[in-house]
Order: C-alpha cells, then sequence, then structure tokens
C-alpha cells in the first residue's frame, strides 16, 4: 500500500528532503534482521518493507510526524539501532521513523549517577564518557553497539554487570514519551520540571505501562529521551587496551580479578551462586558458555574452532561461573577475594589456575568483555542464525531447572547443543538464564525443527510454571500472546486495553507488541 502523495509531501515539510525515501534500495535494508525465520518463512528477509524511511532529528519533529500520521491515517514504527525483527515493521502500510539523527548524550549527572541519552547513543558511546567519571554502564549482552535508550524504554535489558548495576528494566528513570496523537509526555521528575532523577510521581508510576519487562517496541508511541541509571566503576578513566584487533583485551588494573571455578553439577554450582550474591561481591557473577570467549579471542571461525578444541577441559565445563571482582578500595577487593575462595571451597567447587597459557592470555579479552561487551559482535559474526529460549526474570533454582529441561528438549530436535548464559541482578534479586542454539537458517528442515523447538519450549515453560520466557520477547507475536497470557494473568487483555486508551486510532505498530481486538 504505497504512501499518499499529500502525506509523503506533508512528512517531507517536516524533516526535509534529504531525510525521508520512500526507495526500495533504501526500505530493504531495513528488513534484514535476526529472528526472521521465528516468524516467517523467509531464512533472513522480513516480509514487508516501511512504505517510507523518515529521519526526525527533534522531538517536536517526531510530534509532528505523528499528527500527519493521524490526519492521513498512517500507521508508524520507531526504529533505533535495530537488531532483530521485532525493530522492523510488522505489515504493510507502516513508515519506519529511523531515528540516528537523534544521537545526543545530553547529560551525565555525576553526584546522581544517570545519564539523559537519545535513541541513537550506543552503550560503547556512554560506557566511554562514564568510565572518564567514575560511573558504569549496565551493557546488554547484544552487544555494545546497541540503544542505550531501547534497551531502557522498549526491550530487553539483559547484561554481564546486572550484578551489580540491575537490568535496564529497573535501571529507567525520567522519559520524554510523544504519543501516537502527537502529544508530549515526560514522566516522573522531569515532568514537573525537577531533573530527572526519577521516574516515578506524583501519582501513579507509568513504568511498568512504558516498560514493563518485555518492552512495547513501539507499539505505543516513540521515546525521545531517556534518564538511565548508572553504577560505580572503581577502574581507570581511560583504560589501558592490551592484543590488537580482533582479540582486543583490558589490562587488569590492580584492584580488578577474574575468577573461573567449575562445580560437578547444577545444583552445586547453584549453592554457590546464591551464596556469592549473599556476600554482594562482584561486580558479575556470570555463567558464559566457552565458545562464547573462544569467538571473542579470534579473528576467524577456523581460529575460534581451532581455540575451542584446544582448550582444557577445565574450561569448557557447563558447570561454571565466571566471577568479576572490582573492589572500591584495596581493603574491599582482598574481602572479595577471600570470600570467592571460602565460597568455592564450601560448595564444592575448584578454581581453575588462570596463570598459565592458553588460559592467561585469555584473561583481559575475558575482562573486556564483562566490561563493555564490545566483543559480542565477534559471536554473532560466525553465519548461520541463532535463538534463544527460557530466560525468564525468576529465582536462580527456576533458571537452574530451566538449563536441566532445555537440554533434555533440544536433544529431540536436530539442532546441536543448547549453551545457557545468564546470572542474576541486582545481587540475585532475581535472575535469568536463557539457551542460545544455532540452526542453519537456509535449510528449510532446520527452520521448521527451530519453530518446533520454541514451541515446546512455550508449553514446557508453562507446565513447568518456569515464568515469562525471552523467547517471547525476542519475536512476540499473537499467537504467543494467545499461548501465555493466560497463564501470565491474561497480559494480552490488560496491554490492549492499554493500547486503545494510548493509542485510539491504532497508529502504532502493534506486531510485535499487542493488536487491539
Amino acid at each position: 500500500m504505497a504512501l499518499s502523495r499529500d502525506a509523503y509531501r506533508a512528512l517531507e515539510a517536516i524533516v526535509g528532503p534529504e531525510n525521508i525515501s520512500e526507495d526500495p534500495a533504501i526500505t530493504l535494508g531495513y528488513s534484514y534482521m535476526n529472528f526472521v525465520p521465528l516468524l516467517y518463512e523467509s531464512p533472513r528477509l522480513a516480509p514487508f518493507l516501511p512504505e517510507a524511511v523518515v529521519l526526525p532529528g527533534s522531538t517536536k519533529e517526531v510530534s509532528d510526524i505523528m499528527k500527519v500520521c493521524g490526519r492521513h491515517k498512517v500507521r508508524f514504527k520507531a526504529f533505533s539501532l535495530g537488531w532483530n525483527v521485532a525493530a522492523t515493521v510488522g505489515g504493510e502500510g507502516v513508515i519506519l521513523l529511523d531515528l540516528r539523527r537523534m544521537d545526543r548524550i545530553i547529560d551525565i549527572d555525576e553526584k546522581n549517577m544517570y545519564a539523559v541519552v537519545e535513541p541513537w547513543v550506543r552503550m560503547a558511546e556512554l560506557e566511554v564518557e562514564a568510565e572518564k567519571l567514575g560511573l558504569a554502564v549496565q551493557v546488554i549482552g547484544a552487544g555494545a553497539g546497541c540503544s542505550v535508550l531501547a534497551s531502557s524504554t522498549s526491550g530487553w535489558g539483559y547484561g554481564t554487570k546486572g550484578t551489580s548495576i540491575g537490568h535496564n528494566c529497573r535501571n529507567l528513570l525520567g522519559v520524554e514519551w510523544v504519543l501516537p496523537t502527537g502529544e508530549i509526555v515526560r514522566t516522573g521528575s522531569v515532568g514537573t520540571g525537577a531533573g530527572w532523577f526519577t521516574g516515578d510521581g506524583p501519582g501513579p508510576s507509568l513504568r511498568g505501562v512504558i516498560r514493563g519487562w518485555s518492552g512495547a517496541l513501539s507499539g505505543h508511541g516513540v521515546f525521545t529521551k531517556c534518564a538511565t541509571k548508572l553504577g560505580h566503576w572503581p577502574g581507570p578513566a581511560y583504560p589501558e587496551r592490551t592484543h590488537e584487533l580482533p582479540s582486543i583485551g583490558m589490562s587488569l588494573p590492580q584492584n580488578f580479578k577474574l575468577y573461573i571455578a567449575n562445580w560437578p553439577d547444577w545444583d552445586t554450582l547453584a549453592d554457590a551462586f546464591y551464596k556469592l550474591n549473599e556476600c554482594e561481591i562482584g561486580m558479575s557473577v556470570w555463567a558464559t558458555p566457552p565458545a562464547t570467549i573462544a569467538l571473542f579471542a579470534s579473528g576467524t571461525n577456523n581460529e575460534a574452532l581451532q581455540l575451542m578444541t584446544s582448550l582444557p577441559p577445565e574450561i569448557t565445563n557447563p558447570f561454571q561461573l565466571q566471577i568479576f571482582l572490582a573492589g572500591s578500595s584495596m581493603g574491599q577487593f582482598k574481602y572479595e577475594e577471600r570470600v570467592v575462595r571460602d565460597v568455592v571451597a564450601e560448595t564444592g567447587g575448584q578454581l581453575v589456575p588462570l596463570d598459565e597459557e592458553p588460559l592467561k592470555s585469555l584473561v583481559p579479552i575475558y575482562l573486556m568483555y564483562f566490561v563493555l561487551t564490545p566483543t559480542m559482535t565477534r559471536a554473532f559474526r560466525i553465519g548461520g542464525e541463532f535463538s534463544t529460549t527460557f530466560g525468564a526474570a525468576e529465582s536462580w533454582d527456576i533458571s537452574i531447572k530451566s538449563a536441566k529441561l532445555g537440554t533434555e528438549l533440544i536433544s529431540k530436535w536436530p539442532l546441536g547443543q543448547v549453551a545457557f548464559w545468564g546470572g542474576g541482578y541486582q545481587r540475585n534479586q532475581f535472575a535469568h538464564f536463557e539457551g542460545a542454539f544455532m540452526y542453519d537458517h537456509t535449510d528449510p528442515e532446520q527452520r521448521k525443527a527451530t519453530r518446533g523447538f520454541s514451541d515446546e519450549v512455550l508449553n514446557a515453560v508453562i507446565d513447568n510454571k518456569l515464568g515469562f520466557p525471552i523467547i517471547s520477547a525476542g519475536a512476540v507475536s499473537e499467537e504467543v500472546n494467545k499461548t501465555l497470557s493466560s497463564t501470565y494473568s491474561n497480559y494480552a487483555l490488560w496491554l490492549k486495553k492499554i493500547k486503545k486508551t494510548i493509542d485510539p486510532e491504532n497508529l502504532a505498530d502493534g506486531t510485535f507488541y499487542v493488536e487491539p481486538e
């Protein structure tokens, strides 16, 4: 359904001719996404293209675009840096707002430990500036090239520093939000002119409506600014780099240390995980599959395979935690070292020696991964496709139960192994443990098996009461909502009511959120 000439000219008048296009050579680029085979028959390209791509440069321009959409009954979808199929349009007749011109770090409040950003600020950019002030960013597992605002307001938030900094759904503070009507709403303290320090009050909090657990993915408007909570950074303002690309690493300051520990089974690992978090130690207490680190430390797939096959068995043990200490003082650092050694010994674990090759040279790369996560781009370089399952925000016991079940379920499908990745948030107030696996997206049988396994996981999650899974956030659809909603307080019915109230004309593309009846 082509955009009418009147609507196109009205949009062009707002952003200028250089910032709008309906050229298929441009619009097709927004259909190349991860996770496409979970929803569509296509191996990589989403089947729908934007009717036009519009690049607003300010909140006012976004508001004016919303008003044009209302007058001409045009649907819209907001896009920041884009990472999977849920970032693009979900049907015909939708324009896409690419927010790349809105790329400013507006403020970093050193005293109150938060930053105010626009949609196109990458996590790596904010982390570099924050570290200069002794602050740290919760960088998500998708990598440091992702949008700070998108993770905080609209979807996901898992990452290795969640142990100490928390999940980004809880790090969200004040928000500037353009509703589908064009109205500009500022929530929390910023709405009263008192700054960005809180996302709540006066009156009921809107953060559950804005963000919740999975986010609306532009299903109820466009977020143009947000404040996000930052953590403490006890490292140098300018971390010293080691190695050369692609195996870039970070040298160890005196108050930093990495421990890797193994346990004989999931249950003893779980005991250790609880105790480490009860003692409130570590910037990160995490479980990362060894194959991931092999990818980080290599430049090609062949090098990764060679490294993986040469690693000693104590590194490839599945019942493993990586514990990254970053002490604010040497006294704190030495205390945390004692806690790690004591807990590992008490729970039947064993520390892996890291002072000899090949492990010694991997330590700086591990540290770079835990601090910035820029290396995640190398984990996604290997071709093919991947998906992920389980990963609910639940107790660590539920997380371990998911890992046991996932390993059992995937053995029925021709998909290889499932590798679990995750940890706790805010000293294990809750945890997540997601099971990722790879498949050949060009093989119709592999795509079919992936959807079959994903459906089986959804049903297993319900039957075993394992919490709301990450797969539903990675590729939300009406079918997924129908499967899960009745188990989880009929959430889809409430979301439909919220969307109808905020978006009475149904202008925001809700394919990956919820669509009204």
